[in-house]
């Protein structure tokens, strides 16, 4: 009987460290299987996704994807990509295009700049003042994805966090 009420004790006392989040060396690794996560992206959170159709003067209708990304590591992280997907009638993928995170242009500039241009910014892997770098836990990122050429029956829109690095 003793030793059932003490197990029980410990394990609840585990179970309250684990929820507020407190990690116990060696114990933890037990209890919790270790998640393979090599591209560095089932942590990262999408958050405020939207998108805007552009009119820009040299390539002519634009569709872009703005949102932010969450890191939900413990760690520091570095490099962050998402995907953007564009579907059309019966789900069928069109355009995927991946970039990096904390690089957004002004409406004016994706109004006026060409589209090589806004594909240099938005490849930028540091981010706009290195915002892409050293993204401590909890912070978050802005991203933008702009696609052009866009099919007549666009139906829908999908994005995903691609990978990061730690650091």
């Amino acid at each position: 009987l003793i030793f059932v009420l003490l197990g029980g004790g410990c394990y609840g006392i585990y179970v309250a460290l684990d929820f507020m989040n407190i990690k116990i060396p060696f114990v933890s690794d037990y209890f919790e299987p270790q998640i393979s996560d090599p591209a560095g992206n089932l942590k990262i959170d999408m958050l405020d996704v939207d998108s805007a159709f552009v009119k820009n003067a040299k390539a002519g209708k634009l569709f872009a994807i703005i949102g932010k990304i969450k890191n939900g590591y413990s760690d520091d992280r570095s490099f962050i990509r998402v995907t953007g997907k564009l579907y059309t009638k019966g789900k069928i993928l069109v355009q995927k295009k991946t970039v990096f995170c904390g690089n957004v242009l002004s409406d004016i500039e994706l109004s006026n700049l060409e589209l090589a241009a806004i594909k240099k910014r938005l490849l930028n892997r540091l981010g706009d003042n290195k915002s892409n770098i050293r993204v401590k836990p909890g912070q978050e990122l802005p991203f933008m994805i702009v696609f052009a050429n866009l099919p007549g029956n666009l139906e829908e829109f999908a994005t995903e966090a691609e990978g990061s690095v730690p650091g």
